[in-house]
């Protein structure tokens, strides 16, 4: 019996991500014209026939953005940084006389593929928010519908997609830089899993801060995020502080607030005093870092400002007036509080 090639064989041909080729042999726009044509020429040369559904006329649409977002293991609107997205989107959706249609989506109960069927008679376009289980590939599936897409807290590589993102390569560099500013030279970072694109983002602007500074990098002190890590980073902080003492850290830099909050926690209950034995920066500037103890310096993300300018993105992209597919890039800024002081002295 012949097997039938699939998309997956398709992009292995012609060297491509997998999330490409839907979007050419659906005839959608967002991949460039060379990469186009060897896909175009890797499904030839498999025989690989896709059979496009037939799609009714659309009814008069209602005026409502789907949103779709990966489930989490907490109440999306109760997050301290997802729900201030969701907040300023859901804001500035009724601002404009729309309606949002949610859906979180949850890969162990459902397909990428049933989510866009059911989209289709419901929504006028999506905006997709964060990555993690909302993979390129899958954001590639929804973006294949035809209806437009804007990614927020988010950007696809490769693709010509609309995307309302922070700067977060400068979060991590200007963290790291306000802690070299202050004396340090041998600063952690304890780093997120790398399905977050804006957690590599920020890795990067460490590792750049650093090398500004003239000081290499040390891969000890940026132990690998594991998905079997403890909460928050416990296991990264733990094989920072088992270090010998000469190269232990004297400050450490958080992907996000959520690990500097916990990373604060637990150096309280080791008898660690922030800042006089070990700063701590994080990223983010959610309510909860001014309830941490010590208060958390960090680095602000305009997060509500981000779901405002996407909606207004895919608004345009309705109206036809949006400009060519771009990436929409927001400043941080720093927030000096008391979790970061001079290097103690050894």
């Amino acid at each position: 019996m012949t097997v039938r090639p699939t998309m997956r064989d398709i992009a292995r041909v012609a060297g491509v991500p997998v999330s490409a080729v839907p979007l050419v042999l659906g005839n959608r726009p967002g991949v460039s014209p060379e990469r186009r044509a060897r896909i175009q020429n890797a499904a030839r040369a498999l025989g690989y026939e896709y059979q496009r559904p037939v799609e009714p006329p659309r009814p008069m649409r209602r005026h409502r953005l789907g949103l779709v977002i990966e489930a989490r293991g907490i109440p999306i609107f109760t997050d301290f940084y997802y729900g201030e997205i969701l907040v300023g989107i859901q804001a500035e959706a009724k601002r404009l006389g729309l309606s949002v249609w949610l859906h979180t989506f949850d890969p162990d109960v459902e397909r990428i593929e049933d989510v866009a069927a059911s989209a289709r008679d419901e929504v006028d376009g999506f905006i997709i928010v964060s990555g993690g289980d909302m993979t390129d590939e899958r954001i590639a599936h929804l973006q294949a519908t035809g209806l437009p897409t804007v990614l927020v807290d988010n950007v696809l590589l490769g693709h010509n997609i609309h995307a309302v993102t922070a700067d977060n390569f400068g979060a991590g560099y200007q963290a790291t830089e306000h802690l070299l500013a202050l004396g340090h030279r041998r600063i952690g970072m304890i780093v997120g899993p790398r399905t977050y694109r804006k957690f590599v983002h920020r890795h990067a602007g460490y590792v750049d801060a650093l090398a500004a500074a003239g000081i290499a990098y040390d891969a000890t002190l940026t132990p690998p995020f594991l998905p079997c890590d403890g909460p928050l980073g416990e296991v990264q902080l733990t094989q920072l502080l088992a270090l010998p003492p000469d190269q232990q850290p004297t400050a450490i830099v958080a992907v996000n607030d959520r690990h500097a909050a916990r990373a604060l926690l637990t150096l309280h209950r080791l008898g660690i005093r922030v800042p006089d034995d070990l700063s701590v920066v994080g990223i983010g500037d959610v309510d909860e870092a001014t309830a941490t103890i010590p208060p958390l310096t960090t680095v602000a993300i305009p997060r509500r400002q981000m779901g405002e300018l996407g909606v207004r993105r895919l608004v345009e992209l309705l109206a036809g007036t949006a400009p060519p597919p771009c990436r929409t890039v927001l400043y941080a800024t720093l927030v000096p509080r008391e979790s970061a002081g001079p290097p103690p002295e050894r």
